[in-house]
């Protein structure tokens, strides 16, 4: 919304409502960056709106909408790790997080896919073996062919060292539950 506020284009805010925010920001303001997050719960929740929006993508089935929703939530669902150690509230020690995301292989591959793109190689042997598209159940056409039509589900399929399999909604459902145990467990609120 703000990029289209500072473009001049239509927003969701009413037209009452509507400012020009160049005039209004100015760099003597005391600006936050945290932008709405204040607490590890902020990204934990941030995390369950990112797998609503992975449903909507598959629905959907746009192929562009969900890897983009796949890849926003694992690099959301990873960086909780950063603001459960440096919150200053927190009394969580680095090795406590680090050593959870290690033995949750679901983390490790969001650590993968963080570490893929921002590096764009990995200098480590990662945990996951791949992440690829997949067609998961008869349904509705989704590809036309030359020759044959495919039928199915577009859907983005993880498989990890261990030998799980998951599909993108499940997978996500598993880490948001993941972090949701170490919260109960460190009693965070």
């Amino acid at each position: 919304h703000i990029k289209g506020m500072l473009y001049g284009q239509k927003t969701c805010i009413p037209h009452i409502m509507r400012i020009n925010l160049i005039n209004v920001i100015s760099a003597n303001d005391n600006m936050d960056i945290k932008f709405g997050f204040r607490e590890p719960r902020s990204l934990l929740n941030k995390i369950v709106r990112e797998r609503n929006r992975l449903s909507k993508a598959i629905q959907a089935q746009c192929d562009e909408d969900i890897v983009d929703a796949f890849f926003n939530f694992a690099v959301t669902a990873y960086h909780v790790k950063d603001w459960l150690i440096r919150h200053p509230n927190s009394n969580i020690a680095k090795g406590a997080v680090e050593a959870f995301i290690s033995v949750t292989p679901q983390l490790e591959t969001c650590r993968d896919i963080c570490n893929h793109a921002k590096h764009f190689e990995l200098n480590y042997s990662p945990k996951t073996i791949g992440i690829d598209s997949t067609i998961t159940s008869l349904g509705e056409i989704v590809k036309r062919g030359e020759f044959f039509d495919i039928y199915g589900t577009t859907d983005i399929a993880i498989v990890l060292e261990d030998g799980q399999r998951f599909l993108s909604e499940k997978f996500a459902d598993s880490v948001i539950s993941a972090w949701e145990s170490f919260f109960e467990k460190w009693n965070i609120n």
